[in-house]
């Protein structure tokens, strides 16, 4: 897909989030605790580096999916605040920028 979408951006850039495998492994189990099967996710990224060299882009940035929201959300509670830190600091989640060249 993002091969494809080179072709018809090549100045263009991608911005998404995105798992590894274990946050995968984890969201996955919290989905199907709700009771909604349908929304099972698929796909995940370990390497960063890795999947910006298979798609032929290049990566600008990586970031903390949490990382921002930790900083204006003093409302939530403690163990939400562990988890998003956690899933951080662990590469669970990250919001990805690159380069479609």
């Amino acid at each position: 897909m993002i091969k494809k979408m080179k072709s018809f951006f090549p100045k263009g850039e991608l911005v998404f989030d995105a798992t590894n495998t274990k946050g995968l492994k984890i969201a996955n189990k919290y989905v199907k605790k709700t009771g909604n099967a349908n929304a099972q996710m698929y796909f995940s990224i370990d390497n960063v580096k890795e999947f910006a060299d298979i798609t032929g882009t290049k990566l600008i940035e990586v970031q903390g999916f949490y990382e921002k929201a930790l900083k204006i959300c003093s409302n939530a509670k403690l163990i939400t605040k562990l988890f998003m830190y956690f899933s951080d600091k662990w590469n669970r989640t990250k919001v990805i920028h690159l380069k479609l060249n």
